[in-house]
């Protein structure tokens, strides 16, 4: 039975997604060529180098995953720092533009609390 749940939520998710089924494919176009008895041998043999490969970009998506999740972590966190620096000395304007700053944080997942626990931000 298949999971039900097999939509690629994202450009790396299709990319492994087509690469297991091109491997399952030409594994499978590979074994059933075999000459009569070396089935299983030819099989296993097309299944090793392709996963190999497979593997491969797997790792290599996770990584620049994490790396990418990192980076942009260390963006917003330097973005928060700047606004608790700043926002003591700042005119109306910059007032305005560090709550439009907070309002974009806080959709993605921090809240103006965390940023400046002793300032209303309404």
């Amino acid at each position: 039975m298949a999971p039900s749940n097999l939509t690629p939520q994202s450009a790396a998710e299709e990319l492994i997604v087509a690469q297991a089924l091109a491997l399952y494919r030409d594994s499978k176009n590979i074994a059933k060529s075999a000459p009569h008895g070396q089935f299983l041998n030819h099989a296993e043999a097309a299944v090793i180098a392709k996963g190999r490969e497979l593997i491969r970009t797997l790792l290599q998506t996770l990584a620049q995953e994490e790396i990418h999740d990192i980076e942009k972590s260390n963006s917003i966190q330097a973005e928060i720092d700047h606004a608790r620096y700043t926002v003591g000395s700042a005119d109306s304007e910059q007032i305005v533009e560090w709550k439009n700053l907070v309002r974009n944080i806080d959709t993605k997942g921090l809240s103006s609390q965390s940023l400046c626990p002793s300032r209303r931000w309404d």
